[in-house]
């Protein structure tokens, strides 16, 4: 049976998607991005770390929103919210200066030294003959530059952080859902993730200052930590809430 394409009821779908509330949220979510940017061009400069909070709370509330119609991603806005305050809270940390008693820290010199070790096996892997000295990843001498320095903020001490604060969220608002057991499994792999994250933008970045140079990789170091780590960490909170709300097997089938 043939199916006649109906351009009346897809202008009804789009209106019912968008509207005042709807467009107000992308407005928010397009500001955040403005801010962010102005952030990471100033902040070497200037003190802009009270840009932080105003971004996340302008993306947040957009977010909420411009998902407002979208059924099938309203699980995603208790995820944000968990995020937004993780993020706020270490955004209020960072200001008063406090952080950086944990970026000097020996475990976080540790950390900067292993993802060092561990971006220079992949970069070997592609091809890419790398050696490591300390915390400088040093290139062949076809590269656009000759080497590059993993500091600890770059180890992934705050998103490390982050991903603590709105995991004790989540126990709060769900731990009682959830078994013990699926709990560490998840705590385990939310900390595997943000490592491999991690070393994944590290070794990025050094393929990029590698192939193209320091003014690509400057301009790709502003971006490439929000990018991978918002995009990583969505996924994993969206499926790991998923998995902690699904009923065994067992309970479902008792109640049908």
């Amino acid at each position: 049976m043939a199916h006649h394409y109906n351009p009346n009821k897809l202008k009804s779908f789009i209106l019912e998607q968008i509207n005042p509330k709807t467009i107000l949220g992308l407005a928010l979510i397009g500001l955040s991005i403005i801010i962010y940017i102005i952030y990471e061009n100033t902040r070497a400069a200037t003190n802009t770390a009270y840009l932080i909070p105003l971004g996340v709370v302008a993306f947040g509330i957009g977010f909420h929103f411009s998902i407002s119609k979208i059924k099938a991603l309203q699980s995603m806005k208790k995820i944000l919210t968990f995020l937004v305050i993780g993020i706020l809270g270490f955004a209020i940390i960072s200001m008063t200066g406090w952080d950086q008693y944990i970026l000097n820290s020996s475990y976080a010199m540790m950390l900067a030294k292993v993802m060092t070790n561990v971006s220079v096996f992949i970069l070997n892997l592609f091809n890419i003959h790398a050696t490591q000295n300390g915390n400088d990843i040093i290139f062949p001498s076809d590269s656009k530059i000759s080497a590059v320095t993993v500091l600890p903020i770059c180890a992934g001490i705050h998103l490390s952080a982050m991903f603590l604060a709105a995991f004790g969220l989540m126990l709060v608002d769900l731990g009682r859902k959830a078994s013990k057991k699926k709990l560490a499994i998840l705590f385990v792999l939310g900390a595997i993730s943000i490592f491999f994250a991690c070393v994944g933008r590290i070794t990025f970045l050094s393929y990029v200052a590698y192939a193209f140079g320091i003014d690509a990789l400057e301009t790709d170091h502003m971006y490439a930590g929000a990018i991978i780590f918002l995009s990583l960490i969505g996924v994993f909170w969206w499926l790991s809430i998923r998995w902690i709300l699904k009923k065994p097997q067992a309970q479902i089938n008792r109640q049908i």
